[in-house]
């Protein structure tokens, strides 16, 4: 069974997704130009964009929260206030990357989720973020792999920009409440 912290981050993908979709459809298209329009001025990839920010910031919250939940839960049993702040920093430093989590359920829970889906969703997610929508200087030095990444992701990039659309978000709420629901029962599944 689902936990509540489950059940909660599944309904506010699935809510993001729906106002995504409210607000796409409540723009009003632009006069046409005789100028080129440039993806940098498409209101509805900006659209996009935020809305892929906001499911993976769903998604690496619950994961994030779950973990320091099950470490804090573990350290207050030793009822020491140098443990205590022992396992803050730790759960701070565990809780920075992607990687970092899922090192520190494997390492500190026993939890060997496969978590691919979400890295692929997060380097569309740190495009957008960190380059507004283009492929990082950091990405660029691995750019075969980014790329590899988000084909695998289903989502296209035009030059160096990312270009998203309303499959690519249903595919990634998808793939989102599929990792939270599989690291939920794997932590649930887990000897106490």
């Amino acid at each position: 069974m689902p936990s509540a912290e489950a059940e909660a981050a599944r309904n506010l993908l699935f809510r993001t997704l729906g106002a995504h979709r409210a607000a796409i459809s409540a723009l009003k298209p632009g006069a046409p130009s005789r100028l080129r329009v440039s993806l940098d001025d498409d209101p509805v990839q900006d659209r996009c964009q935020a809305t892929l920010v906001r499911l993976l910031s769903i998604t690496e919250s619950f994961a994030s929260e779950m973990l320091s939940r099950e470490i804090e839960g573990a350290m207050a049993q030793a009822r020491s206030q140098t443990a205590a702040k022992v396992a803050d920093e730790a759960i701070i430093r565990a809780t920075s990357t992607w990687k970092d989590q899922q090192k520190a359920y494997k390492d500190w829970l026993g939890v060997t989720e496969d978590w691919k889906a979400v890295e692929r969703l997060a380097e569309a997610r740190n495009a957008v973020a960190h380059g507004l929508g283009n492929l990082t200087r950091r990405q660029l030095r691995t750019e075969a792999s980014v790329r590899a990444k988000l084909r695998e992701a289903g989502i296209s990039l035009q030059a160096n920009r990312i270009v998203l659309s309303d499959e690519n978000l249903a595919a990634a709420t998808s793939a989102c409440c599929d990792f939270i629901e599989r690291l939920d029962r794997a932590v649930q599944a887990r000897p106490a």
